[in-house]
């Protein structure tokens, strides 16, 4: 075979509570061996601090490692069938622990397998059923023995994604959790497991959309260089199952605003920017996926909208309409990965909206451009848009500027859109409402379609900026409303007293007045106060 069998002794980082180090001697009393296994492994090896722990156990019965976990917190027998055990421990801490196992496919579907459960293989057999061979190293914590039946720990060192075997292809699944782990940990993929993978890439329609979306939730949420998954998809031929993504390469862009040229680079280069600057903001896991799913999608429009036209006497390229065309695009994207609502509906508006900071040099009101932004972007943010102008506009150098380490300057025009933003309100969210349904009930009025309509015109004096506080709006709302209301009028007031001209406008707002201090309840009333003036 191609691999060798190695075994060396290194103290990897893994840190563990006494009562799991107790387990795991309990184990080895019993003649038995627990080993570290997959992606915690990896990660120490990498210098990153493992978060999920998984051991592999040796010489055991499942029924002997159970009654060994159940002295020391919740064990969770339903997994027998896979050899697996749920362990929860005094701490809340959990792990998993299973028996060693052989997977063979039995079907075109993800779960399609025949499983082998066997106490009795060994860690080199085990291994064979691991992705690739990063995740096939296991780790021995009495001891410190490592055990790296297919080079893992070479491959680490050169960044490269390999498989571990042909058995690779029988879960076509294993294509997009590389495309993840290529994003995370910066890693090119070997030709050998391109092609393996190009070979299997029409079993993508049996993959279930839940599984899809979480390989892209990974890989926006903790890649570091999530640029590479478009190299990868395009490699491995799995592109073509992602026909916005496959559409982005050999796509020309206008030099003087593009120096990198094509647009699959600007769109590689824009998602590194992205994750660069999720890292620097110490972005939520959310934040770091609604970013980096709009810098993936910001430009899917262009290949379709993109035209060389004669302009000054010069040819030049041009996209007119793709950002707002490419909002139903990353939409149909989104929802073919089975991304949920709330991420898609945070996403489309911010690529439909990307290119929005030009046009503020040329608005004379600035702070209606800003509101009315704001409340177009709903449920995503200027403070959203911003991080994806910031990514896209310094996502833009040639191969000798990435290699000089040369950064480009950040968006003045979006910096001032910020700027003004946080100065009225509505960085983080549209400007709030000065009032309400409430408000217009203590007023006197019953609910009724003119709710709405008063509710949508105090709105728009809001984004206009021709309202600006609770105090505005209770005065606007006041004569807003008191014709509709008042019980009485000019007539009533000539009819009833001997007064004329402007005394007549001070009694009606006399009797406004006691009519919102419930002081007249009825035009009966008002009429009786009338006639005695």
């Amino acid at each position: 075979m191609w691999y060798k069998y190695s075994i060396e002794i290194q103290k990897l980082p893994i840190e563990l509570p006494d009562y799991v180090s107790d387990i795991l001697s309990d184990i080895s009393g019993l003649g038995g061996r627990a080993l570290c296994v997959g992606g915690a492994v990896r990660d120490a090896l990498l210098g990153i601090k493992p978060k999920d722990i998984d051991f592999e156990v040796y010489g055991l019965s499942y029924d002997q490692l159970g009654g060994v976990l159940k002295n020391y917190g919740r064990a969770d027998l339903v997994g027998k069938a896979f050899g697996v055990i749920k362990f929860v421990g005094p701490d809340g801490s959990d792990f998993d622990f299973s028996l060693p196992r052989k997977d063979s496919k039995a079907g075109v579907g993800h779960k399609d397998f025949n499983v082998e459960v066997s106490s009795e293989l060994s860690p080199n057999e085990a291994a064979a059923r691991r992705d690739f061979t990063i995740n096939a190293i296991s780790y021995d914590p009495i001891t410190g023995e490592i055990i790296d039946p297919y080079n893992g720990k070479e491959d680490l060192k050169n960044k490269i994604l390999r498989h571990t075997s042909y058995a690779f292809a029988e879960d076509p699944l294993r294509v997009l959790r590389g495309m993840n782990f290529i994003g995370r940990f910066g890693f090119d993929i070997a030709p050998e497991t391109a092609e393996l993978a190009k070979s299997i890439k029409d079993e993508y329609k049996y993959l279930p959309k839940e599984r899809v979306y979480e390989e892209f939730k990974k890989l926006t949420q903790k890649g570091v260089e999530p640029g590479r998954a478009l190299n990868y998809l395009y490699n491995t031929g799995w592109s073509e199952n992602f026909p916005h993504i496959h559409d982005l390469q050999n796509i020309e862009q206008e030099e003087e605003y593009h120096p990198e040229i094509w647009l699959d680079e600007h769109t590689k280069q824009v998602m590194d920017q992205a994750a660069k600057i999720a890292i620097e903001q110490n972005l939520s896991p959310e934040e770091r996926e609604v970013l980096i799913f709009a810098a993936l999608c910001h430009d899917f429009a262009k290949p379709k909208t993109t035209k060389r036209i004669m302009k000054k006497g010069k040819e030049r390229i041009t996209s007119h309409g793709h950002e707002e065309a490419g909002g139903p695009m990353a939409r149909e994207f989104l929802t073919q990965i089975g991304a949920p609502k709330h991420i898609i509906d945070k996403v489309v508006p911010l690529v439909e909206n990307h290119l929005r900071h030009i046009h503020l040099v040329h608005t004379p009101n600035k702070v209606p451009f800003v509101k009315k932004l704001a409340e177009k972007l709903h449920p995503a943010t200027i403070e959203e848009l911003h991080r994806l102008i910031d990514a896209d506009h310094t996502g833009r150098r040639t191969p000798e500027q990435i290699n000089m380490g040369l950064s480009i300057e950040k968006s003045p025009e979006a910096i001032e859109m910020a700027n003004l933003a946080k100065k009225h309100n509505v960085h983080k969210g549209r400007h709030p409402d000065f009032l309400q349904g409430r408000d217009l009930i203590a007023m006197g009025m019953k609910p009724s379609k003119e709710f709405g309509d008063i509710l949508k015109e105090h709105r728009n004096l809001i984004l206009d900026h021709k309202m600006t506080n609770k105090e505005q709006a209770q005065e606007w709302l006041d004569k807003r409303i008191r014709p509709n209301l008042l019980f009485i009028n000019g007539n009533d007031v000539l009819n009833y007293t001997p007064y004329k001209g402007a005394k007549i406008k001070e009694i009606l707002e006399l009797a406004w007045a006691k009519q919102k201090n419930k002081e007249l309840n009825s035009k009966e009333e008002a009429v009786n106060w009338l006639k005695t003036l």
